[in-house]
């Protein structure tokens, strides 16, 4: 509904509130004000003899939310007043307020550019024609940010215009020739080789290549039982590079007490979740020490030092053999 208020175009518009526009509590979402806006635009410009949409398209549009559109509201007024009509352009100020006349947006300068050469008026369905000579000006402005452009790079584009490469993207590709012209491309690694694209029916083909490429490890990806699984499925190597019964003991107890607390992480979802389970302490410790001793036997016992003789028995020895000497 389009309510006239008998100046000019008509400069309110009634925009009644969809299901869609408004959250669970009732509130119309911020981004549903620029759809409110855009429609009562829209009816606004028909009204004024804009009437396909085609023949207008916004460039600029600014709102400062002022109130909240909270339940029991079944429809916003939306009024536009012009403040600016050029050649091409209309500017529009919008004030979006409810039906007890507290404004809850305002769109300060929305700007929109009309095709065809023509603008719509702001009074009646009348149409203001384009001044004359605006061709002959947009021409020559043309041809002076042409001459005051730098020359187009060698092999295309006019540089800057329509269908050519901006300044930012000559200048890349500037860089990108003076850095072959010096060598820097020269002997880089999979140079010549082909490119590894995958499979391209594959989604995921980049992400399977950079985790090949990077040997990246997804174990802190799974979920907590399948981690403490595949924890419990390795102790072997894991335990085997503990040197202590200590270290050993520690690790299987804190493996336990983690499954525990994976135990009473409430379930998510309708399927029956993965379980893991706890370890015996004792049997690992075990088996931890077998394979200790099997690894690294126990030495052999030294040899046993030879019997040292007392002073008094070589003296005595040295007495009982002197009278069988002399004899």
């Amino acid at each position: 509904m389009t309510r006239d208020d008998g100046a000019g175009p008509p400069g309110e518009v009634s925009v009644p509130l969809r299901w869609a526009d408004v959250d669970a509590l009732g509130h119309v979402y911020h981004a549903t004000y620029l759809t409110l806006l855009d429609e009562a635009r829209s009816r606004f410009l028909a009204a004024a003899g804009v009437r396909d949409p085609s023949d207008h398209v916004v460039a600029r549009v600014e709102v400062d939310y002022l109130a909240p559109v909270g339940p029991g509201h079944r429809e916003v007024l939306v009024r536009h007043e012009v403040e600016r009509v050029g050649s091409t352009s209309i500017a529009l100020r919008s004030v979006l307020r409810t039906a007890d006349g507290v404004d809850r947006a305002r769109a300060p300068c929305g700007r929109g550019a009309l095709g065809r050469g023509r603008v719509a008026a702001p009074t009646g369905g009348r149409r203001r024609a384009r001044r004359p000579g605006a061709d002959a000006r947009g021409r020559w402005h043309h041809r002076r940010m042409t001459a005051a452009s730098p020359p187009p790079a060698p092999g295309g584009g006019s540089g800057g215009g329509p269908g050519g490469a901006s300044w930012a993207d000559r200048g890349v590709e500037r860089a990108i020739r003076e850095a072959q012209a010096r060598g820097e491309f020269d002997g880089l690694p999979g140079a010549g080789k082909p490119l590894r694209l995958g499979d391209p029916h594959d989604a995921d083909w980049w992400v399977k290549q950079l985790i090949q490429r990077e040997q990246l490890s997804l174990v802190d990806a799974l979920p907590p039982a399948i981690r403490l699984r595949r924890e419990a499925e390795q102790l072997p190597e894991t335990l085997a590079r503990f040197r202590t019964e200590s270290a050993v003991r520690a690790h299987l107890e804190d493996l336990n007490a983690r499954v525990e607390a994976d135990w009473r992480r409430p379930a998510v979802g309708p399927f029956s979740p993965v379980v893991a389970h706890q370890v015996d302490v004792e049997r690992w410790v075990g088996r931890w020490r077998d394979e200790v001793a099997s690894r690294f036997p126990p030495p052999p016992p030294p040899p046993e030092p030879a019997p040292r003789r007392r002073w008094w028995h070589r003296l005595l020895r040295h007495v009982w053999r002197r009278p069988a000497d002399q004899a």
